[in-house]
């Protein structure tokens, strides 16, 4: 997440497309691992339960990710957009909806809404990546200081940090 943070509308399209593939590949570890592990500890009865659990916690999670950063990825995206954009108020809710207008104007305002969409939508994006950054780093350090204390599976009965 850190990585498209960092980058802006001047970076290529490749380096987008490598921060996003690392993004997902270590989304699929995590959420493998994370599904094996809900798994594995379930009582075998409970199988399916603790897979269905687990299933709608994940899109539960995605639901309510896509629905916040979608709102706070629009809110900047609209308020960079601006009125004064092309001297309209309100020109477009998308990028795709700014190209449409920039279509029916002068070459000069049309070039300069156009710009001025990619630019805020650039903004959106790089906001909500940091912002998942973040939330993921403090996530990490609660996750790390919550197991401190737990004993590890594979150490020896009677070692340090290992119940008896």
């Amino acid at each position: 997440m850190s990585a498209i943070a960092a980058i802006d509308h001047t970076d290529s399209v490749v380096a987008f497309i490598s921060g996003y593939t690392v993004l997902t590949f270590g989304v699929g570890i995590v959420g493998t691992i994370a599904n094996s592990l809900i798994l594995a500890t379930a009582p075998l009865e409970r199988a399916g339960g603790a897979a269905s659990v687990s299933e709608t916690g994940m899109v539960l999670g995605e639901a309510f990710g896509i629905a916040i950063f979608g709102t706070i990825a629009t809110v900047i995206f609209r308020s960079r957009l601006g009125d004064s954009a092309v001297g309209q108020a309100h020109p477009a809710d998308t990028v795709s909806e700014a190209a449409a207008v920039a279509e029916r104007l002068p070459a000069a305002e049309a070039d300069h809404l156009v710009r001025v969409a990619f630019d805020a939508f650039g903004a959106g994006l790089t906001t909500i990546a940091a912002i998942s950054a973040g939330v993921l780093t403090l996530a990490a350090l609660a996750i790390g200081l919550g197991l401190r204390g737990v004993p590890s599976p594979s150490a020896p009965v009677g070692a340090p940090g290992k119940a008896d």
